[in-house]
């Protein structure tokens, strides 16, 4: 396992869609963390309304943080202050969010929960030897203590966090920087994730995209339409397989 730091890499780009030439070898799948492999609902809102009370704010429900999930802890606190009618300056967004990372950081795996099937896919990737990695805009201390905990960092070869590179998703910079350590081709690649800054970061890296359906953005397809959409892992190589992509070992 690896954990990045800044790199700039070159694009090659090619374009989505269904490959030329019939089936081909799952070369790379890149897996986002929140909603997507893991369902870490609870433990956001937990920190984040134990933050907001610590500063004098009200907490903020559920539903509204389930919308912001995907965003960074930065957009949770920006939105405290906005709903709690407060100036939403630099200093004060900095500050929540250090107070969010410390509660997050004292209790990483609060109600965090497996998605159903999770496991079983990542077991067939790896007797596969397929390579996977982690693309995520969560804070690079906090996704580590999730994934350790509860037992998945040892599956991924690299782990992208949100301080990682000098930008996040939707930028394609994290798929990127993983593609070309790998060695993989863009259109025997793919990025799995719940919420359209995961698509929208698979479309213009050139690679696959399948939409979590069971995530925090909704059963509802997102406007950038991705490759496939899964309700449940049950589905993940079916789905892959009606888009010409198999894990057979090369």
């Amino acid at each position: 396992m690896m954990v990045e730091g800044d790199a700039g890499p070159s694009r090659e780009r090619s374009v989505t869609g269904a490959p030329p030439y019939g089936s081909r070898h799952v070369e790379l799948v890149m897996f986002d963390l929140d909603g997507t492999l893991v369902d870490t609902l609870a433990g956001i809102a937990n920190a984040i309304n134990r933050a907001s009370k610590k500063h004098g704010y009200p907490p903020m429900p559920l539903k509204r943080i389930r919308g912001l999930i995907g965003n960074g802890g930065s957009a949770l606190a920006e939105a405290v202050l906005s709903d709690a009618g407060r100036p939403s300056d630099s200093e004060r967004i900095r500050e929540l969010h250090r107070s969010y990372l410390e509660e997050y950081q004292g209790d990483p795996l609060h109600g965090a929960v497996l998605y159903g099937g999770v496991v079983a896919v990542l077991d067939r990737l790896a007797s596969s030897r397929v390579p996977m990695a982690v693309c995520t805009n969560k804070a690079t201390t906090l996704a580590l203590l999730i994934l350790e905990g509860l037992g998945l960092a040892g599956y991924f070869e690299h782990i992208l966090c949100g301080d990682s590179l000098q930008r996040c998703k939707p930028d394609p910079c994290q798929l990127d920087y993983v593609i070309e350590r790998v060695g993989a081709r863009r259109d025997a690649s793919v990025m799995v994730g719940d919420h359209d800054l995961d698509i929208a970061a698979a479309r213009a890296a050139g690679v696959r995209s399948v939409y979590a359906a069971f995530g925090y953005g909704g059963a509802e397809v997102p406007a950038v339409q991705p490759d496939i959409a899964i309700s449940h892992y049950c589905e993940f190589e079916m789905k892959l397989e009606q888009i010409g992509i198999n894990y057979a070992i090369s």
